[in-house]
Order: C-alpha cells, then structure tokens, then sequence
C-alpha cells in the first residue's frame, strides 16, 4: 500500500497569530507521523460468493545496509538432515526440522537453546502470524503443534502429510499429503480430511508439495505433482482446479498483487515450463519460459513483495532466474546447485543457499551483491528473524560412511 504524502499550504505558513503556535506544531507532528490506514478488501469467487475482509497490514518499505556477512556457525549434533526451517515473528523462535533424527532444533537470538521431539520424519513447519503457535508435519506420525517450545497436541496423520499452510481468516492449518488428501486442522484437533480428485482421470490428486492461502479471501491452494493441477479450497470444499503443469516443487503468494508464484521442479513434455505465474483473480496462468529451448527445473521460490519480484533457484544450472509479475527479469549465475531461498522483507536482500560450493548469494533488485561461505556442510534450507535481521542457514552435513548428514550445523548472518 502506498504511503499517502503530506504538506502544509500556503495558508499554514500566514498563520502568525501567537494563540495558533500550538495548534501549528500538533498539525506537523501529525503530518512528519501519519496514521496508517488498513485496506480492506473484497474478493469473490466465480460463483458470486464474497468472502470476509481482512485488513491488510502496508507492505514495509525496505531500508538496505549493507549486504549481510557471516556471524557464527553453530553444531547441531542430536540433529539430522536438518531439511527446513521457520520463523514465528511473536515468539521469537527459529525452528529446524531434522528429518532422520525425528526432532526440531529451536534458535533464538542466534543461540541454541534446546531439540524438542516432535515425531517421525518432520518435514515442513508453518506458524502463526499473530500467536507462538507453529505446526510440524510429520510424515510418519502426524501433525504436531508447538507453542513456543511447549507441544500442546498432535493430529494422526492420514497418510504422509508434508505441506502445511496456516489461513489467517478461519484460523485452520491446511496440511497436504502424499496421497492426495488435504487435513483440514484447528489448533490441534481434526475439522476433517479432504480428498482431492483429479478432474480428468478421476484417481486421487497426487502429492501435494505445496499449499498457499489468500490472506484476504481465506482462499487455499494446493499444488498436485502429478496432475499438473492448481486446486481451489473455500473452508473444506475444493471449488475449482487451474491446469499449471506437473512438477510443481514450491509456491508463494504476492498477496499485494494475487500472484501465486509456481517452481516447477520436474516439468513434463506436454508442460515443460519451469516458473507459472498464477492470477487468482482470473485464474488464468501464464508461464514463464526465458529459454524455451531448454528445462531448468525450479526448485524453490521466495517473494520481495516490496519491489514485486520473484526469485526462483536451478539447482541444475547454478542459477537464480528473477521474475516480476509475468515478466522474466534476469537469469543469475549463482553457487553450485542453488537450493533454499529465502527474503528479508525488511531490505529486499535474497539469500540463496548453495548446497555443493557451502556459500549463501545474497541478491537485491534482481543483482547478485555478495557471496558468503557458511563454514558448514550443505546449507539447504533458510530462514529469516525479521525481528532482528538475522539469517538463519540450515547446513544438512555431510555423509561419513554409511551415515547420512553428520555433522549438521546452523549457520546465522547479520
């Protein structure tokens, strides 16, 4: 949202009376500081329904300094393969998910402070904006909720369950699993379990890697690997489906604009596209293919939602491919098999991990502007403490022998 711009007119400066001294200087210190005013907006969907307002919060204008530099890397040693991580703004904590050790790593103000077990297999975490309440997926147990460093509950799994996203407007975790279905959570407690269709073939929807909410409509998505379909979700019903194309690794969401922002990792020959860019207001989707000629195959993807763009890692080419809108801003030669991507919505700094070269790029309006050894083994995931600045990198290790990712390290740049 756009500031609004204040100045006194020709008719302050005249005011000389004596008795108006007073009222002039309120006036300017309201003019210097002004209220921020919300937006509320409306969406309907195509069958006319409209959804409750959410007030949204100004997108924060970035403040750069100079690029980020490495801190400390700290041991992680009850933790392995360390595979994702997530911040929760009210509490604080930054959270590891250890997916071979079956535990959680916990951070805050760029300490250690302890490993919760959270269950088999953590895979992904989500949180709540406005609460300390962060959810673990666990593939072969469940659903675990966090409050701060306290496990309050745990919803069975159905199946695997490995994308989690918290919606704002009806306060309930959407968790898609390997099997097609979506578990529709309140707090810790099972509203109930969606099956998701493929429209054409009628079989089950495939794994869902990735789901997204509107945080103004309420509105859900969730991407099918196998089919190639974008499903919409109002409250427990899927209302529509958007061919996007398979493959689909990551997303996420400009709320400013209604974009959703699709990493294709494994395209196939009847899509083999790498990036789409979903418009939730038409539905209607347009790839984006700089080099047709050629498959890339998106990783993840991170949004710089104050200067609308878009960053995507190719672990295949080294690269970090910039996107605007619809329009393809640049293709950026990176580290070696560029992995994790993660935005400081505070100065618009990228940083993506480089899995095989053990460095972190640090991007800003779509340039490269520094690279960073992490002085650990195999960064993978990333996360940012918008509280404080900090950069959190999740080195997965390395194999020693027959065991897999010994070693494993959290990495923290400021």
């Amino acid at each position: 949202m756009k500031r609004s711009n204040f100045s006194s007119g020709p008719w302050v400066r005249s005011l000389l009376a004596p008795g108006l001294a007073l009222f002039i200087l309120i006036v300017g210190v309201l003019m210097v500081f002004p209220r921020q005013s919300a937006t509320v907006t409306h969406a309907q969907d195509e069958s006319g329904i409209t959804f409750m307002p959410v007030q949204m919060a100004p997108v924060p204008t970035p403040t750069p300094g100079p690029p980020p530099q490495f801190v400390k890397n700290i041991s992680m040693p009850k933790a392995q393969c360390p595979n994702a991580a997530d911040f929760n703004r009210v509490s604080g904590l930054t959270y590891v998910a250890n997916i071979y050790s079956d535990n959680v790593s916990v951070f805050k103000d760029r300490e250690y402070l302890l490993d919760l077990s959270t269950g088999q297999w953590p895979r992904e975490m989500a949180s709540d904006p406005d609460s300390a309440r962060t959810w673990v997926a666990n593939m072969h147990t469940g659903t675990t909720l966090l409050d701060g460093v306290q496990q309050i509950g745990v919803v069975p799994r159905d199946y695997e369950p490995y994308a989690p996203a918290y919606n704002p407007v009806n306060g309930y975790l959407y968790i898609g699993d390997l099997n097609g279905n979506i578990q529709v959570i309140d707090g810790s407690h099972l509203v109930t379990t969606m099956q998701v269709v493929d429209p054409i073939t009628g079989n089950k929807g495939g794994w869902i890697l990735s789901v997204v909410v509107d945080p103004r409509t309420g509105l859900v998505y969730a991407s099918s690997w196998q089919f190639g379909r974008l499903y919409v979700i109002d409250g427990t019903e899927v209302i529509d489906s958007i061919l996007t194309g398979t493959g689909a690794q990551d997303m996420a969401f400009d709320e400013v604009r209604g974009l959703i922002y699709i990493a294709h990792r494994s395209p196939s020959l009847e899509y083999p596209h790498d990036i789409s860019v979903v418009d939730v207001a038409t539905r209607s989707v347009t790839f984006v293919d700089p080099f047709p000629e050629r498959i890339d195959r998106a990783q993840e993807v991170a949004l710089d939602v104050a200067n609308g763009l878009a960053y995507f890692t190719n672990p295949d080419i080294d690269t970090v491919t910039v996107v605007q809108g619809t329009n393809f801003v640049a293709r950026i030669p990176v580290g070696n098999e560029p992995w994790g991507i993660a935005v400081n919505p505070n100065d618009g700094y990228a940083f993506a991990a480089n899995r095989k070269s053990n460095d972190v790029s640090i991007l800003r309006n779509g340039a490269l502007m520094d690279t960073v050894e992490v002085q650990g083994r195999d960064p993978l995931a990333v996360s940012v403490d918008t509280i404080n600045n900090d950069i959190y990198i999740a080195n997965h290790g390395e194999k020693i022998g027959s065991t897999e990712c010994k070693r494993a390290s959290m990495t923290i740049l400021h």
